[in-house]
C-alpha cells in the first residue's frame, strides 16, 4: 500500500515501516499537496497529524485531491470533547485516530479507508455530466463539487 504522510513523530515513522507499507513522507505540506497532484504518485492513503496540520482535509477537498485521509489527534485534543473530531469529519477526514496508535489497528484502520473509497465510484450515478454519491450525499459537476443537505437528498 503506498501512504504519504505528511511530517510524522518517529513512533509512527516506525509503525509504518514494520507494517510493511511504502511510505512516502513529505518533507513540507505544500510538498505534499504537489506529490498528490502528480500523476506519476499513485497514492492509496495520507495520514496527517491534526495538531500540526489542522486544515489538511479542507485543503485536500479544495484541491480536489480525494485521496482517503486518516487524521491522527493527540490524546489531550481528544479528551476536549468531540467538537474537533466532527470539524474534522465535516472538512473531509475519512478516519480520525486518537494518539498514541497502535500498529495493528493503524494499519487495520488505513486498509478500511482504502477499501470503502475503492468503492466509491461503484456507488455512484452518473448522468449528462453529473456525478452523485447518495451515502456521501456529494455532487459533482465540472470539477466542482458541493455537499448536499439531508433534505435535498
Amino acid at each position: 500500500m503506498q501512504v504519504l504522510y505528511f511530517p510524522l513523530d518517529s513512533h509512527l515513522r516506525l509503525v509504518t515501516t514494520m507494517g510493511g507499507l511504502s511510505a512516502t513522507e513529505a518533507e513540507c505540506e505544500d510538498d505534499a499537496y504537489s506529490l498528490l497532484s502528480l500523476p506519476c504518485y499513485h497514492f492509496e492513503a495520507v495520514v496527517a497529524d491534526s495538531d500540526t496540520y489542522p486544515d489538511v482535509p479542507k485543503r485536500m477537498r479544495a484541491r480536489k485531491l480525494h485521496h482517503p485521509l486518516l487524521m491522527l489527534m493527540s490524546g489531550r485534543e481528544r479528551k476536549g470533547g468531540t467538537s474537533k473530531l466532527c470539524d474534522l469529519f465535516h472538512e473531509g477526514a475519512d478516519e480520525v485516530m486518537a494518539l498514541p496508535v497502535y500498529e495493528r489497528e493503524f494499519l487495520a484502520r488505513l486498509q478500511a479507508i482504502v477499501r470503502r473509497v475503492a468503492g466509491r465510484d461503484e456507488d455512484s450515478i452518473s448522468f449528462h455530466g453529473f456525478k452523485l454519491w447518495p451515502a456521501e450525499q456529494e455532487l459533482e459537476y465540472g470539477g466542482k463539487s458541493v455537499h448536499l443537505p439531508s433534505l435535498e437528498m
